[in-house]
């Protein structure tokens, strides 16, 4: 108890910063119009797709998108917990319900990652450096009120690494506590996205090694490799059997569905693989990605020397291996899976690593030995680090790569906003509620239209793209009694899909229905 007291005093003044910056965040939510609110740039339609789920498990419809099949394509804790918000509130309040949690959960990673630098910085500005980089940031920044899971498990993983404390001394021996403590956070973060394995297998092997090299101590890390395994082996448990009875399959539904549209939009089919096609876009991606971390840094070569400076710091190495490691396997995976997906967006996913990778950052820049000036030095290199980062975020965001050609909502003017509404508003005042609609970027469309939805995308719908690429895709959507379709016209450039609604179907424009973005690319057809 009298440590607990103690953690919470030493904590006071950065629990009282965190708790000033959500509330200001929280504060635009609310008072944001949510029609504008959701347009937002940082809110991707991926955000929309898990309420939409979340919304229909409040109804009593299930854990599925379209209220009739269910799905393992979006997240399994952190949907059932944003279903609580739509039980209690309109669908209105609850979207903005979902915002502010994730926002308080960002706060809450923003105070681990202050408690983690105290802990093993020898410099007492360190812990306050780290804890500014990654309040202002602007990819943590907004990923931490996205309204989706990337803030709770960047918060699960941390305070798992909190958790140990050989972390933190060599004095300190590993227990069970602690390894059930870590294990029931691992479990939760396994549960709120299945990538946190990665983390997870990162964990479980720097406890190996540290028990093969620890000697007399070997016992307590068996002890606490016990307690790791048990709470995660649960966790696992009961995600793999919810899975397998949602749609009897162990993997998620969303991969299926992903890797046909990807191969489509790169012409790379892994039947007859083209290796140049295929070396072409892992080289395209790797320098993606390193884009992503210089994005989140200022600088990628920043983020890599304080990696490696880790390493060299006693008090640092287990920090250093454990971020290596996952930063190691997640980053190779990301790579390699280009044979299967060739294409991805990962500001998000790389969350977690960023905080880890800002712990390091800070005891880097302050172990730095500057003139009388240090305090004023450690601002004016914070300072620019956020000025140069918010600048290369937006100049990013403008035109983002992987999202060209892509999006129905890739343009966030107000006039594009207004179209949009307008197209939502015609469909909710002219259609049926019953009416089933095929669009792409179904999130926010089905969210807000009430409508059910064939997902175009194969995100949560993997037959979709299977019976397209068997050519069955006419008799596949009348089958499920789909009227409309959200397309553009059949002589615009596109996905091939797309493409093959316009040939194996006879549609019309419905040309009452405004055009759902400013060019009038995407309008609403209907199925004759």
């Amino acid at each position: 108890m009298n440590n607990i007291r103690k953690t919470a005093r030493s904590l006071k003044w950065p629990i009282a910063c965190a708790c000033s910056i959500a509330a200001l965040k929280i504060t635009f939510i609310l008072s944001e119009p949510l029609r504008s609110l959701v347009m937002s740039p940082w809110l991707i339609d991926d955000s929309f797709i898990v309420m939409r789920v979340a919304r229909n498990i409040a109804l009593g419809k299930g854990f599925s998108f379209d209220g009739m099949n269910p799905t393992t394509g979006v997240s399994f804790l952190w949907t059932y917990v944003t279903a609580i918000s739509h039980s209690v509130f309109s669908k209105e309040f609850a979207v903005k319900a979902t915002l502010m949690l994730s926002t308080v959960l960002g706060a809450c990673s923003s105070i681990v990652v202050y408690s983690i630098t105290k802990r093993l910085s020898e410099h007492s500005q360190a812990s306050w450096l780290a804890f500014a980089i990654i309040s202002l940031l602007p990819v943590p920044f907004f990923n931490a009120m996205n309204g989706m899971e990337t803030a709770a498990v960047t918060l699960f993983m941390l305070s798992a690494i909190a958790c140990l404390p050989q972390l933190y001394s060599n004095d300190s021996p590993p227990t069970f506590v602690s390894g059930i403590s870590c294990g029931i956070l691992l479990g939760l973060a396994v549960l709120t996205r299945s990538d946190a394995i990665f983390f997870v297998a990162s964990m479980l092997l720097f406890c190996l090694v540290q028990a093969v090299r620890s000697g007399h101590q070997k016992y307590d890390y068996f002890r606490q490799g016990v307690g790791i395994v048990l709470a995660l082996g649960v966790a696992a448990s009961i995600l793999i059997t919810w899975q397998v009875l949602q749609t009897g399959s162990v993997f998620p539904d969303n991969q299926i569905g992903r890797h046909i549209i990807a191969v489509d939009k790169h012409n790379f089919d892994v039947s007859h693989v083209s290796l140049v096609s295929y070396i072409r876009i892992v080289i395209w991606n790797t320098f993606e990605m390193y884009a992503l971390v210089s994005l989140s840094f200022t600088s990628g070569l920043l983020a890599i020397i304080a990696l490696l400076y880790g390493f060299g710091q006693k008090n640092l190495r287990p920090l250093a291996v454990i971020t290596g490691m996952y930063l190691a396997m997640y980053c190779t995976v990301l790579i390699a899976y280009q044979w299967y997906f060739p294409d991805y967006h990962g500001l998000r996913y790389l969350n977690p690593g960023i905080h880890l990778l800002v712990i390091l950052i800070a005891c880097l820049l302050c172990s730095l030995r500057f003139d009388t000036f240090t305090t004023r030095a450690l601002i004016a290199i914070t300072c620019s680090m956020m000025a140069i980062s918010w600048y290369a975020y937006f100049d990013y965001g403008r035109q983002p790569k992987w999202a060209e050609g892509m999006t129905l909502f890739g343009s966030r003017s107000s006039e594009d906003e207004n179209k949009f509404w307008a197209g939502i508003d015609w469909v909710q005042t002219h259609l049926p509620e019953n009416t089933v609609i095929g669009v792409r970027d179904h999130g926010r469309f089905s969210l807000f239209t009430d409508r059910p939805v064939l997902d175009l995308a194969g995100i949560l719908d993997p037959m979709v793209v299977r019976q397209w690429k068997a050519g069955n895709i006419g008799k596949y959507v009348r089958e499920r009694d789909v009227s409309y379709f959200v397309l553009p016209p059949p002589q615009t450039k596109g996905t091939n899909i797309y493409q093959s609604l316009h040939n194996s179907l006879t549609l019309s424009e419905v040309k009452e229905c405004p055009a759902f973005d400013m060019s009038g690319t995407f309008r609403l057809y209907k199925i004759h």
